[in-house]
């Protein structure tokens, strides 16, 4: 028995800690994702409402602000989210990332995401972000590693195909409501921006991540470059993107029934 018994300890301490739903809890926490999602809801909000006008050739007759609240709720944002991180990171080594997250470095690293991704929501923030990045964009502060870090992520091409698809899923949801384009002229529609879309990302990417970066230390830069690297990392990142887009998805097809239905309204 005492055999069988240190046998047992041996081999729980062969494997590593593999996800749980108290580890992957805290490593969400660690993580602040619940502060990531407050505050992509009020960027999609200040967005939403900044569209009204084009949407629907000035003021909505229905209540767009409030259908607009109803949307971007962020506790029901952040039950999409969580399912998909929870979903991602199943069978996953959580320990490399929980001890990244758990240290003053990595702590570091998700404030200043955080605060840079606050900032962005002033317009004048971002513009003067992406204009520092066009006129020097090999030359700020770790340019070299945040490239590697956007590549290592395929950040650019992830984030086009996430935009596409939510594009899709919009258009799809006001044209069963309002328009008789067929599914050729939506999907002709989406791909006629892909390009521009793209160039967009590129810019978007590298002056969020040279504004975000910027005052972190070469070896805590080093340290976050080779967690995205390895393969708990990758996991993380998948995770991530899962969550994320299936929000941006359901966002994007929400909000589509609700502005078809208030044009609907409108030509009544």
């Amino acid at each position: 028995m005492r055999f069988v018994l240190a046998m047992a300890a041996v081999i729980a301490w062969a494997f590593p800690a593999w996800a749980g739903a108290d580890r992957i809890q805290e490593l969400y926490d660690l993580m602040h994702v619940r502060t990531a999602v407050e505050i992509m809801a009020e960027e999609g909000m200040f967005y939403a409402l900044d569209s009204e006008e084009v949407l629907f050739d000035g003021p909505a007759a229905g209540d767009w602000g409030a259908a607009l609240t109803a949307v971007y709720d962020p506790d029901r944002l952040e039950g999409i989210v969580r399912a998909g991180f929870e979903q991602g990171l199943a069978g996953a080594d959580l320990t490399p990332l929980i001890a990244f997250f758990d240290t003053p470095t990595g702590q570091k690293v998700v404030a200043l995401e955080l605060s840079a991704r606050r900032a962005f929501l002033a317009r004048d923030v971002e513009q003067m972000a992406r204009e520092t990045w066009r006129q020097n964009p090999t030359g700020l502060a770790h340019s070299a590693a945040i490239s590697r870090y956007i590549e290592v992520n395929d950040l650019i091409e992830r984030n086009v195909t996430g935009s596409m698809n939510a594009n899709m899923r919009f258009l799809r949801a006001f044209n069963a409501g309002n328009t008789d384009l067929s599914e050729s002229d939506i999907l002709s529609d989406i791909w006629a921006e892909e390009d521009r879309m793209r160039a967009d990302t590129v810019e978007w990417m590298n002056a969020f991540l040279s504004m975000a970066y910027a005052p972190l230390e070469a070896d805590e830069m080093q340290a976050n470059l080779e967690l995205w690297q390895s393969q708990a990392g990758q996991a993380l990142n998948n995770a991530l993107f899962l969550g994320f887009d299936s929000m941006f998805e359901q966002v994007s097809e929400e909000l589509g029934k609700v502005a078809a239905g208030i044009l609907a309204q409108q030509e009544l």
